[in-house]
């Protein structure tokens, strides 16, 4: 329904609620470094920011031609990388609004993104069985191993050093990001059934 709810984690009660914030889903939320602000992504294809205190919209960002999956701030605060199902990442100003650099090079869905450290290097995940370290222009860095499904979600150790990532195989794996290596696979227990029907 496009709504945004923010909770006050320690007691469970609602902060604030924007009602439509989107004109459809929501997929994509990304608090500021400074918690004032909140990135959304929604499948109306829009990147909106909130400010947190009253869930006044600040601004409105038009580019994405399909659902916008993934958002994640620069930690300056001042740039927000975006990215969807139109297979693009985006990179946008927020001081003026505007997009600084698009690119591709993806054969499905970009489904999250999130800046390393204080840089501007930032970990994507991809349909097309992808994991990798990109630049801001868009230029590879590397790419992260033993991806062999379609990955829906990743996320980032606020220092940049580790990246874990999920896919359609139900397997997190965990990597040093810097080296390129897998630390860990974590693979989902079986269920009883699935353990009966392979005796």
């Amino acid at each position: 329904g496009g709504e945004i709810y923010i909770w006050n984690v320690e007691d469970g009660s609602e902060e604030l609620r924007i009602p439509q914030a989107h004109s459809d889903s929501v997929c994509a939320l990304a608090f500021s470094p400074d918690g004032k602000r909140l990135a959304t992504g929604g499948t109306d294809r829009f990147v909106r920011i909130f400010e947190t205190g009253l869930g006044k919209e600040l601004r409105a960002l038009e580019g994405h031609t399909g659902h916008v999956l993934g958002v994640s701030w620069q930690r300056n605060g001042r740039v927000l990388a975006t990215v969807g199902a139109d297979k693009a990442v985006k990179i946008w100003n927020l001081l003026n609004g505007d997009q600084k650099k698009s690119f591709s090079g993806f054969n499905k869905e970009v489904t999250s993104v999130h800046f390393l450290g204080i840089g501007k290097q930032a970990v994507v995940s991809s349909g097309d069985k992808m994991v990798k370290v990109v630049k801001e222009d868009g230029g590879e860095v590397r790419r992260l191993p033993d991806t062999d499904a379609y990955m829906h979600s990743s996320d980032v150790t606020p220092d940049g050093r580790l990246a874990v990532a999920g896919g359609f195989d139900g397997i997190l794996r965990v990597w040093d990001v810097n080296a390129g290596k897998l630390l860990q696979k974590f693979i989902a227990p079986m269920e009883k059934s699935e353990i009966a029907a392979k005796r």
